[in-house]
């Protein structure tokens, strides 16, 4: 969040200090933001993108999220208009941990066979680079707080669609008032008509659900109890967390400042109800925004591999993926199916996004907390089901 009176508050600082312009942070990173934003607006356009899809996964198939594998159009390499949307200032299952103590403490206190006890010969010594140690966000390109109401960009339907339709090789062509929400794409660079983004949004939205739980990296029931009754916890973290009031942002100093840009803050409490079926924004981002297919199904495929890739690193640093990402010392709720104390079985769940890394409190859960359907655990779709890790390479991952 950019915070104009933050910019005013230093600047004056600065100036009643007697700084001069060359020794003033605020003026040099107020200098910084603006080179960025002057360098975002002399990129070229890039008239044609194809979707980056892993080596492993049929194009073909895929298509049927994405109507004749159209490519991305009219877009540049960093959005124009706006920044990208920051991540919190400590990404999910960063930091220094004692990885050895825990993973040694963790076959001593689980059985064999049990699905949270670590598999010792997928651990990789020294532990590897996190995979997006920033952390950025997957969907930083999405607006959630939108630049355009409804996404459309023009009162009338003056423009017409560019979006493919199944088994024609031409655009669609209706009329259109709409854009793709993709802050890459230039100014008016995809328009979409109401009836093409609605089905590219009911093409996609099976995937994402069962994606959901993938998504989620569980806390111990410890850390769900800690975090569900005691806010202040999340005092200077940058966090955004959903499932608190915001009327919790006057008292619970939770936001904080980017070092890069001071006037910058990033956390804050959401509000009370996490959003459907991610918690966080990351579904509302998908779905609830007009995003041409190319870009819906891009998206969706970074999402898996955001997720494989945290995965991956988390079973390579521990044996196993079911740990704690806040205390990294126990076992997450899921080892547990949810059940018994350890599963914190009726009492609230928390998780943090492997997409965006924001932190969701769900209330009160007596389940799993699967929003709107029961997500399997990966993708059963042909298409992309090969996004899942390599169960050869990492076995007993599934279970």
């Amino acid at each position: 969040m950019l915070n104009v009176e933050n910019i005013r508050w230093f600047l004056r600082n600065d100036m009643f200090a007697g700084l001069p312009a060359a020794n003033s942070p605020a003026f040099a990173a107020i200098q910084y933001f603006l080179g960025q934003r002057y360098g975002a607006t002399r990129q070229a356009t890039i008239s044609s993108v194809p979707v980056t899809l892993p080596a492993n996964v049929d194009p073909a198939v895929v298509s049927q999220f994405n109507p004749g594998n159209a490519p991305i159009r009219n877009v540049t390499s960093v959005p124009t208009n706006r920044p990208s949307s920051p991540g919190p200032i400590q990404a999910v299952h960063s930091g220094q941990a004692p990885v050895a103590n825990v993973v040694q403490a963790l076959m001593n206190a689980l059985p064999e066979g049990h699905p949270a006890r670590p598999i010792v010969q997928n651990t990789v010594r020294p532990v590897p680079s996190h995979p997006n140690p920033a952390p950025i966000p997957v969907l930083s390109t999405i607006p959630f707080t939108r630049i355009l109401n409804d996404g459309r960009l023009t009162a009338r339907p003056i423009m017409r669609c560019f979006e493919r339709k199944e088994g024609q090789e031409t655009f669609c062509g209706k009329p259109a008032s709409a854009v793709c929400e993709d802050t890459t794409h230039i100014h008016s660079g995809f328009p979409l008509c109401d009836d093409c983004e609605l089905e590219s949004r009911d093409r996609i939205l099976g995937e994402l659900k069962n994606l959901s739980t993938s998504l989620r990296s569980y806390a111990c029931a410890e850390c769900c109890r800690k975090f569900s009754t005691e806010p202040q916890r999340f005092a200077n973290s940058g966090c955004r967390v959903w499932g608190f009031s915001s009327d919790l942002n006057s008292t619970v100093p939770i936001m904080v400042r980017l070092p890069r840009a001071p006037f910058t803050t990033v956390g804050g409490f959401q509000g009370v109800e996490p959003l459907p079926v991610t918690g966080c924004s990351c579904a509302s981002k998908l779905i609830d925004r007009r995003l041409c297919s190319p870009h819906r199904l891009q998206h969706i495929v970074n999402l898996r591999q955001a997720a494989d890739a945290l995965d991956t690193h988390v079973m390579q640093s521990y044996g196993t993926t079911k740990i704690c990402p806040s205390c990294r010392v126990l076992p997450s709720v899921d080892a547990f199916n949810f059940q018994g104390p350890h599963g914190n079985e009726g009492g609230s769940i928390v998780w943090f996004c492997k997409g965006c890394h924001d932190v969701v409190v769900a209330p009160n859960q007596h389940a799993p907390p699967v929003p709107l359907t029961q997500a399997a655990p990966w993708s059963p779709s042909e298409g992309l089901a090969g996004l899942g890790l390599d169960e050869e390479l990492f076995p007993g991952l599934g279970s």
